[in-house]
């Protein structure tokens, strides 16, 4: 009980930090994260199609999931831009 106690009152004596410390590296962070996966997205597109299948397709990920879990794709019913 007295844990609980002092879990709530720490709340109460200790306000959470200031937003212009934690908002910037919150951006960052975020910012660096979708960079990262969008690199490893298109390392894998680029290591199961090549070069040439990359230069070929408009719908590079669409092709990359039929390529890789062997699923039927019909690209007649799906309108690529």
């Amino acid at each position: 009980m007295r844990h609980l106690a002092l879990a709530i009152g720490r709340h109460v004596y200790f306000p959470p930090p200031p937003p212009h410390r934690n908002l910037p590296r919150a951006n960052v962070l975020g910012v660096l994260l979708v960079t990262v996966i969008y690199v490893l997205a298109n390392i894998s597109y680029l290591a199961v199609l090549g070069t040439d299948g990359l230069l070929a397709s408009s719908a590079v990920a669409l092709v990359r999931v039929s390529n890789t879990y062997s699923v039927l794709v019909e690209f007649n019913s799906i309108e690529l831009s």
